[in-house]
């Protein structure tokens, strides 16, 4: 399948461009990931995801497939942006056939009140900035770079309010997507305000690795402000749907209505260029404790 067929795709994610540029990180992922940077400044015509592909497996014939992806995202990224790659958009409103091939689901607001009592008192509310773990850490950390927003301590009420109703939406989305789970996290409430932002992410190890991140089997995150709250600040969704295709999706979400998603998908919130966006957010695990910060 080709950029022209089937699913449509808006961008792909990249990696960090000056980590790659200075080498600080020494191993075969950021060298394969220097040969595509490479590349890009040798490509000056349109070119395909599949030949990106074709491309960076030739010059790294021992890289795993894993790593030929990470690659061929920050290639499509630098094409992206100095327009000489053509990528479509994914329609701005809900798709059913795209949420279940990525194994997402959609659901739409209830019509309760709790999105704008939420949003009511995160305005007023004491807050903090939001932390994440990186691969293979145990504590979480501050990096503004990385991720930009505001960790909303909600009353105690209102809260376990909140928490009730999510938990309640994951053990339905759990049915629905037969992914079973033992416990939820706290729900977290998070504000972004004008150039806030969360960069690209994990919330689960795209690899084997264990820690305390491994045991997230679903994330979860629920609008609470209106979309004339706020101008951009969209979640969007990436995958590699199959071989060579790799689609980004903006998903519609308005005030109420949620979306359940796999926590190894790559994903990000862009930075809200005005306004202010409130969610909140959570993880169904395997086995009970608390955690709360995604990985970076």
């Amino acid at each position: 399948m080709g950029l022209d067929d089937g699913c449509e795709v808006l961008s792909l994610p990249g990696v960090d461009g000056g980590v790659l540029e200075t080498g600080r990180v020494e191993s075969p992922w950021v060298r394969l990931n220097q040969s595509a940077l490479e590349i890009c400044r040798i490509l000056r015509q349109p070119t395909s995801i599949d030949e990106l592909r074709r491309t960076l497996s030739d010059r790294r014939p021992s890289a795993t497939e894993r790593d030929v992806r990470s690659a061929m995202s920050s290639v499509i990224d630098f094409l992206e942006a100095r327009e000489l790659i053509r990528l479509r958009s994914e329609p701005a409103a809900p798709s059913t056939a795209l949420a279940v091939r990525l194994g997402c689901r959609v659901a739409l607001p209830s019509g309760d009140s709790m999105a704008t009592r939420v949003v009511r008192a995160a305005n007023g509310s004491e807050s903090h900035p939001a932390l994440l773990f990186r691969p293979g850490s145990r504590e979480a950390v501050e990096d503004p770079s990385r991720r930009d927003t505001d960790d909303v301590r909600l009353p105690d009420a209102l809260a376990a309010e909140l928490q009730q109703d999510v938990e309640q939406e994951l053990v339905q989305a759990s049915t629905e997507l037969s992914v079973g789970f033992d416990a939820v996290t706290r729900v977290q409430v998070l504000r972004y305000r004008q150039g806030q932002f969360y960069g690209w992410h994990r919330d689960r190890p795209s690899d084997d690795r264990v820690d305390k991140l491994s045991s997230r089997l679903l994330s979860y995150v629920q609008m609470m402000s209106g979309r004339n709250d706020f101008t951009d600040g969209d979640l969007e969704l990436q995958a590699e749907i199959e071989q060579g295709v790799v689609v980004r999706w903006r998903v519609p979400l308005d005030a109420g209505s949620s979306i359940v998603f796999p926590p190894h998908l790559l994903h990000r919130v862009r930075a809200v260029t005005s306004g202010v966006r409130v969610t909140a957010v959570a993880w169904a695990k395997a086995e009970s404790g608390e955690l709360t910060a995604p990985v970076s």
